[in-house]
């Protein structure tokens, strides 16, 4: 197991690791980053295993995803209705009869515990980001921050930045507005804006690199952190590798 993964703290990103070794075949080291959150007293959530099932049927590794059921019922985590019939139809489709049985045995002894189907428990955007236990000292919110650009306050220049990231798909007039502003970029406030513009996934990344080159900036642990969360949300296991050694 990479040194870099073991040092990882959140379940948003061991979510994105894993989904990284699916995708490339490495099911042994998808199941040995498991045990590393475990041993960090980290406890995958529902939607952790929800990304980790879809993921297995993407790559037909059909005894795998009766691994993680398994999984999910010892560690007492509720296996969502949506989730069992994704399984479900995805085993008949590949004439998987034998994994179905026990699938559809599990579910009629009610061994598993299902949402109701019309609320399955889905993360929203804020709650994929926020439920992360990455510590950012110091940081208050954007209203209450004392500390003021010399154009307007805290709040208005992080709302004014942040029309900017959603106004535009195309990073290049997005990086002209942002070079006619002046506001003095500090971590704390570059921290509110990722945080602001997660939803905005790329765009977000892109700032966050067009404002490690400005005058006088250097990124801190936590705004490393926040993007880094970030490209987990968009599964971009390769970003997440760079941002974190770049970090180190």
């Amino acid at each position: 197991m990479r040194c870099w993964i073991k040092k990882l703290s959140s379940t948003l990103a061991f979510m994105a690791i894993v989904v990284g070794y699916v995708s490339g075949g490495s099911l042994s080291k998808a199941w040995r980053t498991l045990k590393v959150m475990e041993e960090k007293g980290i406890k995958p959530n529902e939607k952790f295993y929800a990304v980790f099932v879809n993921e297995l049927c993407k790559k037909g590794r059909n005894y795998d995803i009766i691994k993680v059921l398994n999984e999910m019922k010892a560690s007492k985590v509720v296996i969502a209705d949506e989730m069992i019939k994704r399984v479900i139809s995805h085993l008949e489709k590949k004439g998987e009869m034998e994994i179905l049985k026990e699938v559809q045995q599990l579910q009629r002894a009610r061994m598993l515990s299902f949402r109701n189907p019309v609320e399955p428990h889905t993360l929203r955007e804020e709650e994929t980001i926020t439920e992360v236990n990455f510590t950012q000292p110091g940081l208050t919110s954007p209203g209450s921050d004392p500390e003021k650009s010399p154009s307007m306050g805290f709040d208005e220049d992080v709302k004014e930045v942040s029309k900017i990231l959603s106004s535009s798909f195309h990073w290049s007039m997005i990086q002209e507005a942002l070079v006619k502003l002046s506001i003095k970029f500090t971590p704390e406030f570059v921290l509110a804006i990722l945080h602001n513009c997660k939803i905005h996934g790329q765009t977000a990344l892109n700032f966050f690199n067009w404002v490690s080159k400005q005058q006088d900036y250097n990124h801190t642990t936590e705004t490393y952190n926040m993007a880094i969360k970030i490209a987990g949300c968009g599964e971009s296991f390769k970003h997440m590798k760079s941002l974190f050694c770049e970090m180190k």
